[in-house]
């Protein structure tokens, strides 16, 4: 599935099946209830005529209300967040209802629920994964919930980021260790399953019961010590649990293979030593029984050994193969290494763009600006927001 998509200042375009068919058409749409409609039933036209000011102009030349038309003209203007986002500000000013729709998917907890499922699914569409990442990056729910006064969406919300923050930063041990990378494989992915769980507790059981199995094992326990116990743990600590499991086996097995490897190594060190030593013997007697011949003549036989170098792998950032996309979410510095502190090698404003080209060391993305190939460094994984899981954009 794809990982997700530009998150402020631009427009997915792609709403749900059957969302915006057909064309905008404002004239007719003479009450802010009736704009309302037209717009949330042709979503893409209506992103275009908000960043065009054809919604403001109807606003204050139809439906004759300055006021409405300056906060529109305000949303508009907002490059914060999504354009659809912007779009959806403009609907609940206008109608602030009960269950409204956003790109295609109505805002109620069946509505989420379809969409998280969608989006966990064996085949999940592009408008799915948009619409769950825009609601998630831009806290659609708790402006549903301020527009509407439905403050359970909120607190709802609230609950959401927390619990995939939770399963964040537990996952996150995994590769602070050396392990598999879980956050850039299954971010998006998890922030639906968590969202399926909040809504529908039945699975809530079966994954406490991963997390027990997964406690089992001596790898998991040691990178979550310090959790306690897992009754009564929400499910972002239950998911990041029971998901540190499948990475330890990796991880330990990896480590198996390196003993092995060393163990190898130093028999065959072992091995060459004996044969060295013979050798040396060999040339010993030889040199001593020619001397003693009297065939030789006074030059020094001088034996020199020199160590080989063997250069530690690398990548070239500036050539590296693009891991994923990333927006910056707020200003922030490229370092030199990764690690607080190292020296800054270029200044990041918010919304600027990035390419990752080397995974987390340190809580760090190794990265390079997409403007400008020869600028690279380290950024904080918690500061750039990865967009597509290729170069995009």
């Amino acid at each position: 599935m794809s990982n997700e998509t530009d998150a402020a200042g631009g427009s997915t375009g792609t709403v749900a099946e059957g969302a915006g068919d057909g064309a905008l058409r404002l004239a007719g749409s003479d009450t802010p209830k009736a704009l309302a409609d037209a717009l949330t039933a042709h979503w893409t036209d209506a992103v275009m005529a908000l960043s065009t000011g054809d919604v403001e102009r109807h606003a204050r030349d139809v439906l004759h209300d300055e006021a409405l038309a300056a906060d529109i003209a305000e949303s508009a203007k907002d490059k914060s967040v999504s354009e659809d986002t912007r779009l959806f500000r403009v609907i609940m000013r206008l109608d602030p209802r009960e269950n409204p729709q956003f790109m295609g998917y109505e805002l109620s907890e069946q509505g989420l629920a379809e969409l998280a499922s969608e989006v966990d699914g064996p085949f999940p569409t592009w408008s799915a994964t948009a619409a769950l990442r825009i609601i998630y990056t831009d806290r659609v729910l708790s402006l549903y919930a301020d527009a509407a006064k439905t403050q359970r969406f909120r607190e709802f919300d609230e609950r959401w980021h927390e619990e995939f923050d939770a399963w964040s930063r537990l996952t996150a041990r995994s590769s602070d260790a050396g392990g598999p990378d879980i956050f850039s494989k299954s971010a998006w992915r998890t922030r639906a399953k968590i969202l399926q769980l909040l809504i529908d507790t039945k699975g809530d059981e079966e994954l406490r019961t991963r997390a027990r199995a997964a406690l089992q094992k001596p790898t998991v326990a040691s990178w979550t010590k310090d959790v306690g116990t897992i009754e009564g743990a929400g499910v972002g600590t239950l998911m990041g649990i029971a998901d540190l499991g499948d990475a330890a086996d990796i991880f330990d097995q990896t480590r198996r293979d390196e003993r092995k490897a060393t163990a190898s190594r130093r028999r065959k060190g072992a091995l060459s030593g004996f044969v060295s030593i013979g050798l040396i013997v060999v040339i010993v007697v030889g040199v001593a029984a020619f001397a003693s011949s009297g065939a030789g003549n006074n030059n020094n036989l001088n034996i020199t050994t020199a160590p080989t170098v063997t250069a530690s792998a690398s990548i070239n950032p500036v050539t590296a193969d693009v891991i994923g996309t990333g927006t910056v979410l707020k200003p922030t510095d490229i370092l030199e290494e990764p690690k607080d502190g190292s020296k800054v090698v270029h200044k990041l404003k918010k919304d600027d763009r990035v390419y990752q080209v080397g995974h987390d060391q340190n809580g760090f993305y190794q990265v390079r600006l997409s403007t400008d190939a020869k600028v690279y460094g380290w950024v904080d994984k918690n500061d750039i927001n990865i967009i597509c899981p290729v170069q995009c954009g």
